[in-house]
């Protein structure tokens, strides 16, 4: 059973003379078998219900007993040259609670999604410790990832590998169809240009 409450706080930024740009932040609380995760959303070019389904269907299918905070925002990532990131939120801990996940703003819904999944994958590879951060390295299994390329590099290998599977199982799970079986490996990484 999933509860969800929506909060929504509407500031109007102070250089705006015109009053014509709002920032909205989403407060999305999803408590399942009595674990509550924690998951806000915030910026432009995206749709609130999409995010808070995705979102909120990963942490309950994965992590139903686990108190975890997520911070989604949507931004243009253009000049980055990369379509996300997850990041630990905070102080870096074995096992983290808090994450922040960055998303370019304006993807069609498929992508959207698929990205999203992807970088939820790296938010379970903080929660399981399989992704830890020591020594200002970043590690894999206990493995440093700086001596793989970027695309070479494990914990991206799963990332690509569970956003095909788990985008299908949304699919199926969210929407009652199968995904359409596009072909494996048309879908850009997330750090190929824009």
């Amino acid at each position: 059973m999933q509860i969800g409450r929506v909060v929504i706080f509407i500031s109007v930024d102070s250089n705006d003379i015109q009053g014509k740009t709002y920032l909205c932040r989403f407060f999305y609380l999803v408590n399942a078998l009595g674990h509550m995760s924690f998951i806000s959303h915030s910026g432009y070019g995206y749709s609130k219900k999409l995010c808070e389904d995705v979102a909120s269907w990963f942490l309950n299918k994965y992590y139903p007993r686990h108190k975890i905070d997520v911070d989604i925002v949507h931004r243009g990532l253009k000049c980055d040259g990369v379509y996300g990131y997850c990041d630990v939120n905070g102080v870096y801990t074995k096992r983290p609670r808090a994450f922040l996940i960055d998303l370019q703003a304006n993807m069609q819904r498929e992508m959207y999604t698929r990205i999203l999944l992807h970088e939820l994958t790296h938010l379970a590879q903080w929660v399981d410790g399989s992704l830890q951060w020591n020594d200002e390295k970043l590690y894999y299994c206990r493995e440093p990832v700086e001596k793989y390329d970027y695309r070479d590099q494990p914990h991206e290998i799963e990332a690509r590998h569970n956003e095909t599977v788990l985008y299908d199982l949304y699919m199926t799970e969210m929407c009652g169809v199968p995904a359409v079986k596009l072909v494996r490996g048309s879908f850009p990484n997330r750090l190929c240009a824009l």
